[in-house]
């Protein structure tokens, strides 16, 4: 055990140092560990960052390598907030994420097109609960250049080229229904739609405007789960984080997930948003954005996750009465063939709600390692080609570290 315990220490020292990390959000295919209920083992109930003291329990014990524990043994104090050194009241739950990485992409020449460190995370989230009340709020800081650009909708400065960019991506406070099995929350959600993988940047997140990073909005939401299923449902408000009102969108976005067994989920989702025009995408027309599709879970054998989602994608313009219809698909395998070891192939496919929008195509190979209690280090390869233009290449190491 003292051997496991140094070697374990050794890797979390080169996580901090070098590596820093990927959000610890909810990983779609733990259905494969009969867990389809993301409450369980997250304090966002459609799933998301903060975690659980029962989370925590499987990310030592389930989700990670045996570095530090096998998976018949309790998990030790290593899962907990700061690895153990700050204990916390029951009520208290505290997690900061740092993530980092580092990107190069190469047009079908392989010329260099791009090639720079991401700083893409560093945020602290806290949740405390008051009986049935419930109060959760995250904060973080962000540099200036790209990852304070593309954060922008969850900005609350307004940074100057050298300034650091302050985002609260959500906020909420909730209160529990119907013995815990329900729960109502107002404040700034991650949307209720589609799947939450962590491939933040694939087409079925950029598409629906579902991206977790950043794409957030204000309203009010109610949860609900009965074991054979489960969902949630939002009227959404806007995102007062962005101004003027001609950005924001409101409307209704909601999902519902069967469980059919116990490795296997489909779910049905929909969303109905209407803005005055972003000014770039939707030329300053009013507009109502829909989407509509469904995503699929299964588990065929016990190191294969398989995970699907597909969306019928509607712009419709008020001026002059047009319509606009697209489509966006996802589809991704997960191999786990050691504990903590996975290799992920993954296919996509849009086609956006815009005239003349071509179809593009997309493939992902990847592979991700968690040696230990909230880290990971993963690395994608991915091909892209939009419509006639040539592919465009795309290597991108990342590294998480959740406290």
């Amino acid at each position: 055990m003292r051997e496991r315990m140094l070697r374990a220490l050794f890797v979390a020292l080169l996580a901090v140092a070098g590596f820093f990390p990927r959000t610890a959000t909810a990983y779609p295919w733990m259905i494969r560990h009969d867990y389809n209920v993301c409450a369980v083992c997250h304090t966002d109930p459609s799933g998301g960052n903060l975690l659980t003291p029962y989370g925590r329990s499987l990310s030592q014990t389930l989700l990670s390598s045996e570095i530090l524990s096998k998976r018949d043994e309790e998990p030790s104090t290593f899962k907990d907030f700061a690895f153990g050194l700050v204990p916390l009241p029951e009520t208290v739950q505290l997690g900061a994420f740092l993530r980092q990485g580092y990107i190069r992409n190469y047009n079908s020449k392989s010329q260099l097109l791009d090639d720079r460190g991401l700083s893409m995370r560093a945020d602290v989230e806290g949740h405390v609960q008051f009986d049935k009340v419930r109060v959760d709020g995250s904060i973080g800081v962000l540099p200036s250049g790209s990852a304070a650009a593309y954060a922008k909708p969850a900005w609350l400065n307004h940074p100057g080229a050298t300034d650091l960019a302050v985002v609260a991506r959500t906020y909420w406070a909730g209160y529990e229904l119907q013995d815990g099995d329900a729960l109502l929350r107002a404040g700034r959600l991650y949307m209720p739609f589609g799947l939450r993988n962590i491939e933040h940047s694939s087409w079925v997140r950029s598409e629906t405007r579902t991206d977790i990073n950043k794409d957030q909005q204000h309203g009010v939401a109610y949860y609900f789960s009965n074991g054979a299923y489960r969902a949630e449902v939002m009227a959404v408000a806007g995102n007062f984080q962005m101004s003027p009102d001609q950005f924001r969108e409101r409307g209704l976005v909601g999902y519902i997930e069967r469980r059919i067994s116990g490795r296997q989920a489909v779910a049905l989702q929909a969303q109905v948003l209407r803005s005055s025009g972003d000014g770039v995408t939707f030329n300053g027309y009013t507009a109502v954005r829909h989407s509509y599709g469904a995503f699929y879970r299964l588990v065929p054998h016990e190191k294969v996750a398989l995970m699907a989602e597909a969306n019928l994608l509607i712009n419709a313009f008020e001026k002059d009465g047009s319509v606009n219809t697209g489509h966006v698909a996802f589809v991704q395998a997960d191999y786990e063939p050691w504990p903590g070891i996975h290799v992920m192939g993954t296919l996509e496919e849009k086609q956006s709600a815009f005239a003349n929008a071509t179809q593009d195509f997309g493939g992902w190979i990847s592979g991700a390692y968690f040696p230990v209690a909230h880290t990971e280090f993963r690395i994608d390869g991915i091909m892209r080609k939009a419509g006639s233009q040539d592919p465009v290449s795309t290597l991108l190491f990342q590294g998480q570290l959740y406290l």
